[in-house]
């Protein structure tokens, strides 16, 4: 076989990392949990319903933080994430990255949820707006043209990097949300700390037994005349 049909060609490697780098916000995450996937929709859809009884939740919804969860087909879903707008009461900013899940069942009673997190177009496309308007301002001003080109790259390039970590801040959010929401369902490892701790139990009591044996030897020297 021809090696070259095997190995990936420069233009694949290098649309992988476009898209790592402008459409995707971080790695495929996985977890495993001991439910079956229709269990896991309705816990995280639960979860993602603020209640004085998931107290544990707390966290997940500070600053306002609210999520949607939407079935998007029989194993698969979509969650968004919105938080307060300080300056308005009953505003609410506008989602700026997807949440992708899968479910892939394992074995009989465990479930794969498979998550990654993409930018929303909308959102990728806005950082063009404002840089593009100041853009067209600078560009009438009567400096060198080093000077006007320097701006121009640092406009767009502060622009990329401000949408870029807002929507990577709230892919995390919605990660961090998932991963709590079932925590509780995560597999325990098998009964290795129990038969452990038996070792060490066994272990104390020979200690315990043998120096018992050498305090009464002891007291009996000191007994002998």
């Amino acid at each position: 076989m021809n090696s070259d049909e095997t190995r990936p060609s420069w233009g694949s490697l290098w649309g992988q990392g476009v898209l790592k780098r402008v459409w995707f916000l971080h790695p495929k995450h996985a977890i495993t949990v001991n439910l079956s996937p229709s269990m896991a929709f309705n816990v995280i859809g639960t979860a993602a319903k603020p209640s004085t009884q998931r107290l544990h939740l707390r966290n997940v919804f500070a600053q306002g933080r609210r999520y949607l969860i939407q079935s998007i087909g029989k194993d698969s879903f979509q969650l968004v994430t919105t938080s307060k707008v300080l300056w308005n009461y009953r505003g609410r900013t506008n989602p700026v990255s997807i949440m992708n899940g899968t479910f892939t069942p394992v074995g009989e009673q465990s479930t794969r949820v498979e998550l990654h997190s993409r930018i929303k177009v909308t959102y990728l496309l806005d950082f063009l707006l404002l840089p593009m308007f100041i853009t067209s301002l600078i560009i009438s001003m009567p400096w060198g043209m080093p000077v006007i080109a320097a701006l121009i790259v640092a406009l767009f390039t502060l622009s990329w990097l401000s949408h870029r970590y807002n929507a990577v801040l709230e892919a995390q959010e919605m990660l961090f949300f998932v991963e709590k929401a079932l925590e509780e369902y995560l597999p325990r490892p098998k009964e290795l700390l129990v038969e452990g701790s038996d070792l060490v139990l066994k272990g104390q009591t020979r200690f315990a037994s043998a120096w018992d044996k050498f305090y009464e030897d002891v007291l009996k020297e000191d007994k002998q005349p």
